[in-house]
């Protein structure tokens, strides 16, 4: 929790966002960890997440059955940054 705070923090301070309607956003890449040529611009990088019970679709950019024997399937590289809760657009997200 403090990582993602640290996120929020830095951004919010680099941009003089108020931090109380500060809201984090994950976008999932078609990247993995070895494809990562440079640091974020905004917000962090990070790998290492695993699934349980579903696979994340590369070329459909979703979340999909699971394979039969594949029981923790990786995650590829994600983007988490935070925004202005009023930026921040909520269509399609699972709250």
């Amino acid at each position: 929790m403090a990582f993602l705070t640290a996120i929020m923090q830095t951004i919010a301070l680099q941009n003089a966002y108020d931090l109380d309607n500060m809201m984090l956003t994950a976008e999932v890449l078609k990247k993995w960890p070895d494809q990562v040529e440079a640091p974020a611009r905004e917000g962090c990088y990070i790998h290492g997440l695993f699934m349980e019970g579903a696979r994340w679709d590369m070329n459909g950019g979703n979340l999909d059955e699971s394979r039969m024997k594949e029981l923790f399937p990786k995650m590829p590289v994600m983007l988490v940054k935070s925004l202005p809760t009023a930026k921040v657009d909520n269509t399609d997200t699972f709250a």
